[in-house]
C-alpha cells in the first residue's frame, strides 16, 4: 500500500499505477466555500463524516478499485 499524489488533477487510476481504496480532493477548490483555509478540518471531517469505512474496508481486502468498476 502506498500514498500516492498526481498532477493537474489526474486520477491515480487513470495513470496505472495500483489500484485505490481511497482518494480526497485536496485541491483548494473542494474545501474553499466551506472550510475556508482550514485544510485539516475539512479533511477530518471527510475522514470522520464522509468515508464508509466499510466500503474502503472491501476494496482494501478485494485490491482496490479497478477501472471500469462500479463504487
Amino acid at each position: 500500500m502506498q500514498v500516492t499524489s498526481t498532477s493537474n488533477g489526474a486520477k491515480p487510476i487513470s495513470t496505472g499505477r495500483g489500484a485505490p481504496i481511497l482518494g480526497v480532493d485536496l485541491w483548494e477548490h473542494a474545501y474553499y466555500l466551506d472550510f475556508r483555509n482550514a485544510r485539516a478540518a475539512y479533511l477530518k471531517n471527510v475522514l470522520e463524516s464522509l468515508v464508509d469505512w466499510e466500503f474502503v474496508g472491501t476494496l482494501l481486502r478485494d485490491g482496490g478499485f479497478r477501472s471500469g468498476q462500479a463504487a
